[in-house]
């Protein structure tokens, strides 16, 4: 039974979700959004995204207002009365980078036991190969038609909505020819040439999407150290090996901070483990080792140029994992703070678009930059705001010139030229 007029169902409201919500609303169905976080569906209801995105909350202002989009209390509700269930959590993970978010796996037999017979249940959370196997087959089980493709989510931070809204590609797993067909017509408005795949290559191409950026990320690094080390200025080397036809310009090839955030590692994890059982584990084990290995640069810097870090008053630059993002979650720097409160140190934070942090003895948040380096011990930059290109490093005022280059994100000859000496894999 097909019911394409029907409404849509997003189930899971932050980034994702909303972002989800906000893009469904424009193809002209209403959409149904639920989240079992009450105080974000009412920020939700209210037009406010969790996460800063640049036109999310007009969009999702113009579509409660419109009367096209509803946030509801109960998720049978909306399951009941949709054609397409959209399951768009923020995949949550453990301490180490597993998978762990019992949500999911809640939300697929609510779909089940709730959704009208035809129901199309549309993956874009992002889950272990193997999982939609899975799912599909409980739904099979039900004997009422219901049906399950993956459209595994590709949306950067700063600007999702409009990589929801205009894909630079749209993949849709399906494993059988009518899951596929009705999700390739529900997402029609999106992109007309989907690629088709099965669900567990869905999911591994996710997987794989993700390692190779993680893989690009530990690669650049890495190779900026060992330039160092020979007397080669990392970023010359960088532009010279993206300058070559066969490395694509849109690799983040450049050196810099570590990655972070719990995206790339998970799946990095997933394909280890995957490796463990077929005996090929090593060259993502090794990844997030080097990883690892390169967040800890910043800190390891500031003991080794100021000694012992009790109190010490160090300005951070930048708490978000990248530039053009509200979100701390996973954030590496805000990890980099927390080691510095550990051994002692006062901290003076700034970042002019982060979300609100939770308080803690000795950590301040200036209102500019110039406050969080006045009387500093050392300023560590660990985010390259487009702010800093501006900075007038002469006019500052810290109690010691010294800056810490995490992110790539000073411009070294300015700072040096100014009188600061400067910590980072610049060249000179």
């Amino acid at each position: 039974m097909s019911r394409e007029g029907d409404a849509v169902a997003v189930v899971g409201l932050w980034h994702l979700g909303s972002v989800a919500a906000a893009a469904w609303s424009t193809c002209g169905r209403r959409v149904l959004g639920w989240d079992p976080d009450s105080q974000l569906r009412s920020a939700i209801a209210e037009a406010s995204g969790p996460v800063s995105e640049p036109g999310l909350d007009e969009a999702l202002r113009l579509a409660l207002d419109g009367g096209i989009l509803s946030i509801v209390d109960d998720p049978a509700t909306a399951m009941a009365e949709a054609s397409v269930v959209h399951l768009a959590y923020d995949t949550q993970v453990d301490g180490v980078g597993n998978v762990a978010d019992p949500r999911l796996d809640n939300a697929v037999r609510a779909f089940a036991n709730e959704a009208p017979g035809g129901a199309l249940l549309l993956v874009g959370s992002q889950v272990p190969v193997g999982t939609c196997r899975r799912w599909r087959d409980l739904l099979h089980a039900e004997e009422r038609d219901l049906l399950l493709a993956h459209a595994p989510e590709n949306l950067r931070l700063g600007s999702a909505l409009e990589d929801f809204l205009h894909p630079a590609r749209l993949l849709i797993g399906a494993d059988d020819e009518e899951a596929f067909e009705r999700a390739a017509r529900a997402l029609a408005p999106f992109s007309e040439e989907p690629m088709r795949l099965g669900l567990a290559a869905a999911e591994m191409a996710k997987h794989a999407t993700n390692a190779y950026l993680a893989l690009c990320v530990a690669f650049a690094n890495d190779l900026a150290w060992l330039s160092l080390s020979v007397g080669a200025d990392p970023m010359e080397v960088a532009a010279a090996l993206r300058a070559d036809p066969r490395v694509s310009p849109s690799a983040p090839l450049w050196p810099g901070t570590a990655f972070s955030g719990a995206t790339l590692t998970r799946d990095l994890i997933t394909l280890r483990d995957v490796g463990e059982r077929c005996g090929r584990p090593e060259l993502f084990e090794t990844v997030i080792r080097a990883n690892e290995r390169h967040a800890e640069i910043a800190f390891g810097w500031l003991e080794e140029s100021l000694g012992s870090l009790d109190g010490r008053r160090i300005a951070v630059a930048g708490l978000t994992y990248k530039p053009g993002t509200s979100t701390l979650r996973d954030s590496l720097p805000l990890k980099v703070v927390s080691q510095l409160l550990e051994r002692g140190a006062t901290v003076a934070a700034w970042d002019p678009t982060a979300e609100p942090f939770e308080p803690r003895a000795r950590l301040t948040r200036e209102r500019s930059f110039e406050a969080s380096v006045e009387d500093a011990d050392a300023l560590a930059v660990m985010t390259a705001l487009p702010q800093l290109s501006d900075v007038d490093w002469r006019a500052l005022r810290p109690a010691r010139r010294l800056v810490i280059d995490g992110c790539m994100g000073v411009d070294r000859r300015a700072a040096e030229d100014a009188g600061w000496t400067y910590r980072g894999l610049a060249g000179a």
